[in-house]
């Protein structure tokens, strides 16, 4: 069977209705490819993990968790909300022929992202030179070489952006799903192996940092390669003050959720030790294997979401996003069960120290079920121009967040921060569920109406 008769068939499957329905087949496409990337990038992330943490042990993988915990709260204020904005423009745009803006505002965040990346990584670096002679800090050193991956990171997630705005989303994934992560392994196996190092949190994240710059030097390559000739040859329109007010809100959004996120480790590290958060973090990297169903949807899903809201057609927005969670929680929940039952020993390969997260990996799932069940709330209101709901909303369950993880972290250690993201989880979904229900007309949830729902 030719793949393009097998891809039809998988949207008919998924989507339903005629072949002819290009919309449904091409984000069936993209969600059908950005799931084997996601399974190929989450076991490649798996052996990334499982390499460094018995290589490197449970402190000294604490360690580099706690630090790229730090980098990546630092990304949020250097992307400054920027990567859903172009998202929904360059979507936009491309419906639109508005090639001029599109160009203006990748070369517009580019800029901004590079200063604000250097910026913040120079303050970075001489907050914590400072803290580390008053306090002597014995994590300075890696933190200063995980710098590096600051404006790494951010540019690679605007062009990704990019990408993801133009649908073409396994061309903008590849980079940082396959050459990334195979140059990295590469690179610890080479310098295990081969020159005999010994290999710690420090030298991982110079690895790291060669990796992602190989990778971003393709990534910018293919994104120069997929831009239609009318978009090269536009001459550059720049709206800053919409990009910005935009920008704004997701900026707050995005850095509740990081701190959702990354709090943890941080109390963790502070209350419990560095090998602590070492048994965290993996196993929250296990739990999120559940996610890659929602998350190979919501690819696909963002700019087809943002053209149909665009046009108004809330009927076949409705079609397709309850199609698209059906499919995400049927993955979620096989997937979920199996880490359920054989999480012991799957934590069992990185070490003798981390089967202790079983209880809390068994938390971790239940959240991050109720989370993909709920659909894609958070897309929907930014790809609507709801983002201040979003940002309301995000906030007060950061807040929820952290005051668990301060009352139960102290008691229950690895227990209480999954308790703790699970609940904070779960609230923040049911209420933007129900919010865009009411207020936008489209059920987000599994269990949405495909007959669609009228505007209110």
């Amino acid at each position: 069977m030719e793949s393009s008769e097998y891809t039809s068939r998988l949207s008919r499957a998924l989507f339903g209705g005629a072949e002819s329905a290009s919309l449904e087949t091409r984000l069936a496409r993209g969600a059908i490819g950005s799931f084997g990337l996601k399974i190929s990038f989450t076991g490649f992330a798996f052996l990334v993990s499982l390499i460094l943490a018995r290589t490197l042990g449970a402190a000294q993988y604490g360690v580099y968790a706690y630090v790229l915990a730090w980098v990546n709260f630092l990304c949020i204020g250097v992307l400054a909300g920027l990567e859903s904005v172009i998202i929904r423009e360059v979507a936009t745009g491309q419906a639109q022929s508005a090639w001029g803006v599109v160009r203006g505002l990748l070369r517009w965040a580019n800029r901004v992202v590079l200063a604000l990346a250097l910026t913040i990584g120079l303050v970075a670096a001489l907050v914590a030179t400072g803290i580390a002679r008053q306090v002597n800090w014995p994590h300075l050193p890696a933190f200063l070489i995980a710098l590096i991956l600051l404006p790494l990171m951010s540019l690679t997630r605007i062009r990704q952006s990019a990408m993801q705005g133009l649908q073409n989303v396994i061309a903008g994934q590849f980079p940082e799903a396959v050459i990334q992560p195979a140059i990295f392994i590469g690179l610890i196996t080479a310098g295990h192996f081969v020159w005999r190092w010994t290999l710690s949190a420090r030298s991982a994240f110079a690895l790291y940092a060669i990796a992602a710059a190989v990778a971003l030097l393709f990534g910018a390559a293919v994104l120069q390669f997929n831009l239609p000739p009318a978009a090269k040859q536009a001459t550059p329109e720049y709206k800053p003050r919409q990009w910005i007010k935009s920008a704004l809100p997701l900026l707050l959004v995005n850095g509740v959720s990081v701190l959702n996120s990354q709090v943890a480790i941080v109390l963790l590290g502070a209350i419990k030790g560095s090998q602590t958060v070492g048994v965290y973090a993996i196993t929250g990297r296990i739990s999120d294997l559940i996610q890659f169903g929602l998350l190979s949807v919501n690819l696909a899903l963002a700019p087809v979401a943002a053209r149909l809201w665009a046009q108004r057609d809330i009927t076949r927005l409705q079609f397709v996003v309850t199609k698209s969670i059906r499919a995400a929680l049927i993955f979620t929940l096989a997937a979920g069960t199996i880490l359920v039952i054989f999480g012991e020993r799957l934590l069992s390969l990185f070490g003798p120290e981390f089967p202790a997260g079983q209880p809390a990996l068994v938390l971790l799932v239940i959240g991050q079920t109720v989370n993909v069940a709920m659909g894609p709330v958070a897309l929907l209101l930014v790809m609507t121009g709801h983002e201040r709901v979003l940002a309301i909303s995000t906030c007060a369950c950061g807040v929820l967040n952290i005051v668990l993880n301060v009352v139960l972290v102290p008691f229950w250690g690895l227990v209480g921060t999954a308790m703790s993201l699970a609940i904070s989880l779960s609230v923040w979904n049911i209420l933007l569920a129900v919010w865009i229900k009411r207020r936008l007309g489209i059920h987000s949830t599994a269990i949405g109406a495909i007959g669609g729902q009228t505007q209110r």
